[in-house]
């Protein structure tokens, strides 16, 4: 998240970044990402190794003894989680080990096309996307699919790969991805995140979302046949402790694509919201229109956007059902009380889906001081096609962003940058920790430490974009284009 108050923490990427530092079996091996400086604020993505919520947290920190860097662990797998500060695994490692068969995907004219699986998967959509699906698609012993051709259509600026279909243990990402022209963008490095990727990807559970292109330097085709190849993994607690990585090919996954399309390069575009409220704050459907922190949010988040090409478009106000939750106790499974919040918006319209609660666990933070101030479903979040995921949303804690300044806009603006595709520009850092070893995003205009980006993962940052991250939000299809 972003905020604007030295004192802030947010924090994220638990046990993705733990699964990414692992070995194929053991314990996991030291991480490169090392602690944050003291008091100030981290943004990071949140996901758990047994339910699959992903999100971005953000805290209240306060200046503490900030000792060497521990290691990453996946919470109740690894035997040291106890020992490891829980805000030590946050950052992303520059590279990650190669457990899987690094193979790329068969260039070569004899790879199928995705086979016909009758009437499309999302009906009536509207111009400027189109669509491609494959329901079960076979996996090998290797928990690999075969490589599937999949055919982008004439101006195609973007696409979303979304994979689902297994039980929520199971992980699920592209393995390899080549462009019609032969470009690799992504290949089968690691496990639950390619940093060295092109084009970054992150498995999840559930529902795994990746976007295509999600910076400016990733090779695009604009139309022709992209071939993909599908992996799903599960993590496995050992007897004598640790954990290892195991392929899984029990349930095939399904493979289905947006693309987005446009005659002209995105240069604009409006972001519709839905906004919804549990009662945190006396807040309601029916007073939010006129009240002052709502109005003030709204046209902070239009400020910051505009930046990006982005204007806010159709805003809903809805009520939670009365027996919501005003406080997320729970946050890392998918029947966690934030898998559930997130579910409750799968009739919504096509809007990004923001909940105001009044405070959220930090349930991957036991032992730290401080409070979170909000969560996004993932980086990228879902296309509105798939409302009702535990991805789907956006929470925010109405309560604690309050203040002077109101951070309430930039929080948001800050969780829905995640949502649209965005990486901190530098993850955080120790205190003393070689700066060579700082992760980044993979957008090449975002400067290295620049402390006045809206991603940068500290609280002395600002509200700037840049126009390679205008590149990626612009290609989120729920960003409509004109």
């Amino acid at each position: 998240m972003r905020t604007l108050g030295s004192s802030l923490l947010c924090s994220c990427w638990l046990a993705w970044v733990s699964l990414a530092c692992t070995t194929s079996e053991g314990d996991p091996p030291a991480s490169v990402s090392t602690d944050a400086a003291v008091g100030v604020e981290v943004s990071a993505e949140v996901t758990a190794a047994d339910g699959g919520v992903t999100g971005d947290t953000a805290t209240i920190d306060v200046p503490r003894d900030l000792g060497q860097p521990d290691l990453p662990t996946v919470p109740d797998i690894a035997d040291d989680a106890a020992q490891s500060d829980a805000t030590d695994v946050l950052a992303l490692p520059d590279v990650a080990p190669d457990l899987g068969a690094d193979t790329a995907p068969d260039t070569g004219p004899d790879v199928p096309d995705v086979p016909d699986a009758g009437p499309p998967y999302w009906p009536d959509l509207p111009a400027g996307y189109a669509q491609t699906h494959v329901e079960a698609a076979k996996v090998n012993n290797g928990g690999m699919t075969d490589s599937l051709a999949l055919e982008a259509p004439p101006n195609a600026v973007s696409f979303m790969v979304l994979l689902d279909g297994p039980p929520p243990t199971v992980y699920l990402r592209p393995a390899n991805l080549v462009t019609p022209s032969g470009s690799p963008i992504v290949k089968n490095t690691g496990d639950v995140t390619c940093v060295p990727c092109v084009n970054r990807v992150i498995a999840d559970q559930v529902l795994a979302t990746t976007l295509v292109p999600n910076s400016p330097e990733v090779p695009f085709d604009s139309e022709g046949k992209y071939k993909l190849q599908v992996r799903e993994f599960v993590v496995e607690q050992l007897p004598q402790g640790g954990y290892k990585i195991a392929n899984y090919n029990k349930t095939p996954p399904n493979v289905r694509v947006l693309f987005k399309t446009s005659t002209t390069t995105p240069t604009q575009g409006t972001l519709d919201l839905n906004l919804w409220f549990t009662g945190a704050g006396a807040l309601t459907a029916a007073t939010a229109p006129t009240a002052p922190r709502v109005v003030t949010m709204l046209a902070d988040l239009n400020t910051i956007l505009a930046t990006a090409g982005i204007t806010v478009g159709k805003v809903t106000y809805q009520d939670c059902p009365v027996d919501t939750p005003q406080t997320i106790t729970t946050t890392i499974a998918v029947d966690s009380d934030l898998g559930k919040l997130f579910a409750l918006g799968a009739e919504a319209p096509p809007g990004i889906n923001v909940f105001f609660v009044s405070a959220i666990a930090k349930e991957e933070l036991e032992g730290q001081p401080g409070i979170v101030l909000g969560i996004a479903g993932g980086i990228p979040g879902p296309p509105w096609l798939a409302q009702g995921s535990p991805h789907s949303g956006v929470a925010v804690d109405l309560l604690s962003t309050q203040g002077e300044p109101d951070r309430l806009g930039a929080v948001l603006a800050h969780e829905l940058g995640h949502y649209l595709g965005l990486f901190h520009t530098t993850e955080r850092q120790a205190e003393g920790a070689d700066p060579k070893l700082a992760t980044h995003d993979p957008i090449g205009d975002t400067p290295e430490f620049d402390k006045t980006n809206l991603m940068w993962w500290a609280a002395e940052g600002g509200v700037t974009l840049t126009p390679g991250q205008r590149f990626v939000m612009l290609r989120h299809a729920n960003v409509w284009l004109p």
